[in-house]
């Protein structure tokens, strides 16, 4: 899992919640907001190793990860990050709105396809990262 991505996500989910609730909001539905961010994250994630697993071996920072070294197989794999998108949708669908796990599933989509498939260059790829539609979903989710 690249913490950074879910650093930022849990960074911009607390305060987005509270400007969203115009005060506190619950603590059942922060908690289970950030544990199903995080497994979001965590699938998208896991998506990006499988698709890039052979540019992963050519670059020094990501040749070590499971898939390049074999200790993980692409099926394996998949099977988790898939296992996570259920469980992070189905967190947000049981806890929070409809509408916050629509996005969450916007949000994977987007990073695993366009983020992943169609972008190549590293700038965009920080600008347009999950990180704005993450913002999105979790102002969207305080409000019941």
């Amino acid at each position: 899992m690249k913490l950074r991505v879910v650093e930022l996500l849990i960074i911009t989910t607390l305060p987005a919640m509270v400007l969203a609730q115009e005060g506190l909001p619950d603590f059942g539905l922060v908690a289970a907001t950030l544990i199903g961010g995080t497994l979001a994250a965590g699938a998208s994630n896991a998506f990006n190793m499988v698709i890039e697993a052979e540019t992963d071996k050519l670059m020094a920072r990501t040749s070590k990860r499971p898939l390049v070294l074999g200790t993980v197989s692409k099926r394996n794999a998949t099977i988790f990050a898939s296992f996570l998108t259920v469980l992070s949708l189905a967190i947000f669908e049981i806890f929070t709105t409809n509408l916050a796990t629509l996005l969450t599933a916007l949000a994977i989509f987007y990073y695993v396809v366009i983020y992943t498939i169609f972008s190549n260059q590293i700038l965009h790829r920080i600008l347009s990262g999950e990180a704005q539609l993450a913002a999105c979903r979790f102002l969207l989710v305080g409000r019941q």
